[in-house]
């Protein structure tokens, strides 16, 4: 039997206020999903992200010479933020495109806390291991 691991995902909580205007909400969204950074003053990734929410909406996914052409930037900057999304989740590559995970934002957050259970459960089984392996004191469950 051969030893697996599983790819782990980083887990981030930050705690962020919900905007009072519903027009800060995009914004809030896209913040709280990781798709702002510092650096990111055009706030490139969240109109990425749109672009592509606007796809979706029309049950559509976009090639990624035709997003670089739409956000006037280069092929491989477009590739750059897409990756990053994948990472988080956000964004699946099919067919020779990309679309939103889901189709539409509540989806994503669902998938997303998905993700979340299954890593929160596999690091739960592997602390379960570990404490047989080094025979730590277990409390008795109720």
């Amino acid at each position: 039997m051969g030893i697996y691991y599983l790819e782990m995902q980083e887990i981030i909580v930050r705690r962020l206020w919900a905007p009072l205007r519903s027009e800060e909400d995009m914004e809030w969204f896209c913040r709280s999903l990781g798709l702002l950074g510092k650096r990111d003053r055009g706030k490139t990734g969240m109109r990425i992200f749109l672009l592509l929410a606007y796809a979706a909406r029309e049950n559509q996914t976009m090639d990624i010479d035709k997003l670089a052409e739409k956000m006037n930037m280069t092929r491989t900057a477009i590739i750059h933020h897409i990756k990053a999304m994948e990472a988080k989740g956000l964004v699946e590559r099919r067919n020779g495109k990309v679309g939103l995970r889901a189709y539409n934002f509540e989806s994503i957050v669902n998938e997303i806390r998905k993700d979340m259970l299954r890593t929160i459960e596999s690091i739960r089984e592997i602390a379960e291991e570990m404490d047989r392996k080094m025979n730590m004191p277990v409390r008795k469950k109720d």
